[in-house]
């Protein structure tokens, strides 16, 4: 960090990426051996419904859990769930639910009997977090952050880690009905 002024500050990005390796790596490598135990074995071949946009996102979730970006993790992974329930939906016959959200690709799904009671209630609660994120509740709406860090007794970030890591577990876990 350098500054001409004493008013401005300026970051040197080696610098920033240096000290951000040197504190991070350990909380890397833990989550992304918390992914290794998760994620299924494969032969390195893996399949996804939904063109190239849901492998990036199921990529992005992945990466974005490893580096603690926890948020993100957690929209990448939503999105990623719902693209693949739309295009599992699509690939039946069910156009009529090209633009869906979430809420009602998961009725649909379970209504099909793609994903047991217990899987959609975990998609559902994961749905519900996510969307206290992505959309605007009062300060007080028990789907918040702040309001469940308090209820809980937690730091909002522990809350942001659980979160996500329910977000993977729910994609490592391969629900859905195979292509």
């Amino acid at each position: 960090m350098e500054s001409n002024d004493s008013n401005v500050v300026r970051w040197d990005a080696t610098q920033w990426l240096e000290r951000e390796d040197a504190t991070g790596r350990e909380g890397r490598l833990e989550r992304l051996k918390w992914i290794e135990k998760r994620f299924p074995a494969t032969n390195g071949m893996m399949g996804f419904l939904g063109g190239r946009l849901v492998v990036i996102l199921f990529e992005e979730a992945r990466y974005c859990f490893v580096y603690g970006q926890y948020t993100a993790a957690i929209m990448a992974g939503m999105a990623f769930i719902e693209q693949s329930f739309a295009a599992q939906l699509y690939m039946v016959g069910n156009n009529h639910l090209e633009r869906a959200n979430l809420e009602t690709l998961l009725q649909e799904v379970r209504k099909r009997e793609w994903i047991t009671q217990a899987q959609f209630d975990e998609l559902e609660s994961a749905r519900k977090n996510h969307d206290a994120l992505a959309h605007f509740r009062r300060p007080d709406h028990p789907e918040t952050l702040d309001y469940r860090s308090v209820k809980q007794e937690e730091w909002p970030y522990e809350i942001l880690e659980q979160d996500a890591k329910n977000v993977l577990s729910i994609i490592f876990t391969g629900w859905g009905p195979s292509p």
